[in-house]
């Protein structure tokens, strides 16, 4: 593992977390707005501490599963390795690129084929994403509450959650079709990266549905607790919001809070910088304002930051720098 892009990937993920939270400081100290610390409440941080834990476990135990449906059962310890290992590796630039190979010689080691170790490694991330379609619906009520801005992003999200089951489905069920249509795409476009990332992307396609094909036909009631634990993982991951703010001492709605937390889920997705840096400050900005007490917000973002992304990071560094000092 290349040093030296770790070192750059987590500086420059930094330095852009640093910058948009300054930038927010600033805006605010222009705006004669003083920097607030708030009511810290050590039981609320500390709760922020157990969730961020019971996470892990779930998204462990979801993973485990998944492989099971498969036909192989990894060790609890593989799957840590897997999936933590993986969040460590968002920080870097085209962390996905990197981590594929190293999960894939985890559950190589442990006895899974590449094919199907390929095959639960793609559809662990759709999973969540599907996992997230009951979740948004309960919270969708909320959306006629919302500012009317707020309002107009969560529609947009929808929009574009729809399409992409949608997608999901064509792949599925039109599966030639769709890798006819990215070789004529990759014929098309000069740019060699573009070319690589449609390469890749029509290797996704064959082992979505090879995923599928295998969960149905070997283990149709795991692929569900997949998706039910991928329901709990989401709701753990919507609850790190409003336990940010109790741990500041800010009252909130927790339910609206919660909503907007899966709205930024959903975004972060499609954010291109390392660990969705710089834009995810910038978009809880835009999402948590409103209910932030004015000149509490660098303070809140900065904490709800270090919940939902940084934690994650430094436990997945954990795992990955065990591995490597194993295999020395």
């Amino acid at each position: 593992m290349d040093k030296e892009k770790i070192r750059k990937g987590i500086t420059i993920s930094l330095l852009l977390t640093f910058v948009s939270i300054f930038a927010i400081f600033l805006y605010n100290f222009l705006k004669g707005q003083k920097i607030k610390f708030g009511e810290v409440s050590s039981f609320y941080l500390l709760l922020g501490f157990l969730i961020v834990f019971v996470r892990c476990v779930v998204e462990c135990l979801r993973f485990r599963v998944l492989c099971w449906a498969f036909g192989h059962l990894p060790s609890f310890r593989t799957s840590c390795d897997v999936v933590l290992g993986g969040w460590f590796f968002t920080i870097l630039p085209a962390g996905g690129a990197l981590a594929i190979p190293y999960q894939v010689y985890l559950l190589q080691r442990d006895g899974m084929s590449i094919g199907k170790a390929g095959g639960a490694l793609a559809l662990r991330g759709i999973t969540i994403l599907i996992s997230l379609l009951p979740v948004s619906l309960v919270f969708y009520s909320r959306v006629a509450e919302l500012s009317k801005g707020l309002k107009s992003v969560s529609h947009v999200v929808y929009v574009i959650y729809g399409l992409l089951i949608l997608f999901l489905f064509y792949v599925m069920f039109f599966t030639d079709d769709a890798k006819r249509r990215l070789d004529n795409l990759i014929l098309k476009v000069k740019s060699e990266k573009a070319k690589v990332a449609l390469e890749r992307l029509k290797k996704e396609v064959d082992l979505f549905k090879m995923g599928f094909k295998e969960c149905f036909t070997s283990g149709k009631w795991k692929f569900l607790l997949v998706l039910f634990l991928g329901f709990v993982s989401v709701l753990l991951y919507a609850v790190l919001a409003p336990v940010t703010f109790y741990g500041l001492g800010v009252s909130v709605n927790t339910w609206d809070i919660m909503f907007l937390q899966m709205i930024y889920m959903f975004l972060s997705v499609f954010y291109p910088t390392p660990g969705a840096s710089g834009l995810a400050e910038g978009t809880a900005y835009g999402l948590f304002r409103q209910m932030c007490p004015p000149g509490l917000e660098p303070v809140f973002i900065a904490l709800w930051r270090f919940f939902t992304y940084y934690l994650f990071v430094i436990i997945g560094a954990f795992f990955v720098f065990k591995v490597i000092l194993k295999s020395k």
